[in-house]
């Protein structure tokens, strides 16, 4: 079984991405999110897609919605 995950890129679909990878693995497992301080966040309307928040409440239930936003 694979012990160690990281997660290239950050932003929602990094964050989103090892979140759903939490879901999936045991909880030993160890998963890092590897992002640039140098690049700027793009925000492109996830937030307002209910299709979005249904992915997040289905697929990461470890996700504290208030941290995440």
């Amino acid at each position: 079984m694979i012990k160690k995950f990281v997660v290239i890129g950050g932003g929602t679909a990094g964050w989103v991405m090892a979140h759903m990878l939490r879901s999936f693995t045991e909880e030993d497992t160890e998963i890092s999110v590897l992002e640039s301080a140098d690049i700027k966040t793009i925000g492109v309307g996830e937030g307002t897609s209910t299709f979005f928040w249904a992915l997040i409440n289905r697929w990461c239930p470890y996700m504290n919605e208030e941290e995440f936003i």
